[in-house]
Parts: structure tokens; sequence; C-alpha cells
């Protein structure tokens, strides 16, 4: 049984259901100064991780040797025409691997109707988890009659009352053509812009019954972003001070993605001055992390990738968020599943359990993805201010 059949076997009257099929388009268009810009960055960053000892065998690094060889090149040459053609249909090219589609997922779905079919019942699966966890749609009980019944009569007033009660559309901006998504109202919808949109909500939701704050008084790190939707919609709800870490080669993606969806909104790249004011979305390698000093964060977010990091720069980056962040927020799997030469991917409790100073407040399913687990911690910072 594969996570499809789950969903079917959960959500009988998904079966039910007239589900239509959209692509993103491409509609924007991205400044050649803005791609000069990524491309500088990419090139210092790749120097200077040259630079650093160790090499990691972990589940990011063989999707980089196999599926970013092409991108890579590019970057390499630094023609931005070029470039921006081939991150304009991303999530058809290898580079989306594992994150944003990528080319074997895409042909895959094109030639299996029945695959395409599975890969919209995914996605309702994740709105219809969303609109479970803020409470606009009731959560089915087997143990009562009807609990099979279809929940739902259309998926666009579903849309509509998630999209009033979180004050943010959900859909996903049209800057990359492609994502196969649900098509609703003309627009398209995925899984990964759901969780997104719920991620930025939980830690609005937080920091305001927390800590008494709105996002534009919080300063926000997210460490493995994919294309950037949890900062897109952080920005949404208000967030001013965001930072992101990742690969050299997602931080170019992600510049890109975020410089077209949120035009105007200031991005700072590798090597580029630190905003005066802080209000910026930082896009930095993951090395840079380490640079982060005491209290640097009201909190930071992990979704969907610890697990598939190595065992000690996993820990490191534990470390250094007790040091750095008041909370810890994090959403991912605990399969772990077989990785490699590495051995199994990685459990969050276990990990958690070898770091000093990180407690667990909550642990509960994340109602956007089956099958995964939001926690938050918090840090020495929020019990020595206590």
């Amino acid at each position: 049984m594969n996570h499809i059949d789950l969903i079917a076997y959960r959500r009988p009257w998904l079966s039910t259901l007239r589900l239509s099929a959209g692509f993103t388009r491409a509609t924007t268009t991205i400044e050649t100064s803005m791609l000069e810009r990524i491309i500088a960055a990419y090139k210092l960053a790749r120097i200077t991780e040259s630079k650093l000892p160790g090499t990691s065998r972990d589940v990011w690094t063989q999707i980089k040797s196999s599926y970013m060889g092409e991108l890579i090149a590019l970057l390499e040459r630094g023609e931005p025409v070029p470039l921006a053609n081939y991150l304009r249909y991303l999530p058809s090219n290898d580079a989306g691997h594992g994150f944003l589609q990528g080319r074997v997922t895409y042909e895959a779905a094109l030639a299996n109707t029945s695959a395409q079919r599975g890969r919209l019942c995914w996605i309702v699966d994740s709105i219809c988890g969303v609109a479970e966890g803020i409470g606009v749609l009731p959560l089915m009980c087997p143990e009562q009659l009807g609990w099979d019944r279809v929940p739902i009569v259309h998926l666009s007033e579903l849309i509509a009352k998630i999209e009033h009660t979180l004050g943010t559309q959900i859909s996903v901006p049209d800057v990359c053509a492609g994502l196969l998504g649900l098509s609703v109202d003309n627009r398209v919808f995925h899984m990964r812009s759901a969780c997104g949109a719920l991620v930025a909500w939980r830690l609005k939701e937080w920091m305001q019954q927390q800590e008494k704050k709105t996002l534009s008084d919080c300063r926000i790190g997210e460490i493995g972003s994919g294309i950037g939707l949890v900062p897109y919609f952080l920005t949404a709800f208000g967030a001013t001070a965001i930072s992101v870490f990742d690969l050299p080669e997602l931080n170019a993606m992600q510049a890109y993605f975020l410089a077209q969806a949120l035009p105007g909104y200031p991005l700072t790249l590798f090597g580029e001055s630190k905003p005066t004011n802080d209000i910026a979305i930082r896009i930095l390698p993951y090395f840079t992390f380490s640079d982060f000093g005491h209290a640097a964060f009201d909190i930071i977010v992990n979704q969907d990738s610890f697990p598939e990091i190595e065992r000690e720069t996993v820990l490191r980056y534990l470390r250094h968020i007790a040091k750095t962040s008041r909370y810890l927020l994090s959403i991912n799997q605990e399969t772990q599943a077989p990785q490699s030469e590495a051995g199994r991917q990685l459990f969050m409790s276990d990990l958690v359990g070898e770091v000093s100073g990180l407690c667990r407040i909550y642990r509960f399913p994340f109602w956007a993805r089956y099958g995964y687990v939001e926690e938050m911690y918090c840090c020495p910072l929020v019990r020595s201010s206590n």
C-alpha cells in the first residue's frame, strides 16, 4: 500500500470528487540585475564552501549529485538568460527534484492519468488537513455512523473558508511554470503551498500567544526552505526579519522564486550587506548559521529536512539553535528509511535528547501532511527570561 492508497482508505469519499488538474504558469519577469546577484552570491558561496572540511553522504548530497548538474553548470557559467530560462520551468527540470516536483515526477504524471489523479487526491488530503487543523472542517470519526460521507460540497467553498480563517491565499504563486496541482477557480493548489501556509500561520499564532508578539517584531530563521514558500507566507502575516539557510544551489532557486513572488520586497543574498533596519528576507548558505550569535532569533523552523541530513550536521544545528533562538518548530517524518551509505534517516526525538537545553513543549501529528509530526521546543533563552 503506497501513500495514495492510504489516503484513499482514510478518505473513501475522495473517489466521488471530480478533481481538475492544472499547472502553474510563469507570469512574472525577473530583472537581469537580480539574476546577476544570484549568480554572484552562488559563486561566492561555492568558493567559501569548498574550503570547509568534511564530506556529507546524506539524501541532499545525493539529490545534488544526481539532479542539479545542469543548474550548477548554468550558475558556474554565469549567463543570466539561460539561467532564467531554466528556472522559469524548474518544476519540469531535474533541479526541482525533492522539493518542487522535478522532471521525473512531471513526466510520470503526464504519462499516467492514474498517477495524476493520485497526486490530486494527495493535494486534497493536505488541504482538508489544513481545514481540520484550523477548525473549518470537522474531523470524521470512524467510530461513528456516516464517518465516510463526503464532508464538503465544493472545494472552492472549503478553500474560501480556509483562506478567510488564515487571512491569506494558499495557492501557488505563478512564478515557475509546470507544477502539477489542483485547479480550483483558475488557481493552482499544491500540498507544499498548503503546508507552507499552515506553518507560517502556526508561527504567527504561537508568537502571539506565547510571546505577545506580532511577526513584525520577531526574527525568524528557517533551515531548509525548499523553494521558499514558508517565507513567502510569513510576509503575508507581517513578518519582516526572515533568514533562510540552505544549500547554495537551493539559495539560487529561492532567490529566483521570492524575487518574483514578492516583487519589491527586500531580499539580501550571501555577500551582500545586511539591511540596517533588519527588514528583509536574508537568503544564506547553510554554513553561515554558525555566524549568528546569542539570542539572534525568536524562533527557528525546520520542515521536512533534518531527518534527511547527516547526523553530526543536524546535531551542530541543534546545539547552535539552543544558543541562538527562543523556540524551535520541527515538522518532520520519522520513518527512518534507509539512506544509502549513511545508514538510516534520523529520528528527531533521539537527536534532541542528545542536546542540552532543548525542552519539548508539545508533539502531535501535523495536520497538513499525514505521517509528519509537529513539535515545538523551547530553548534556554525562554527559561532564563521567565
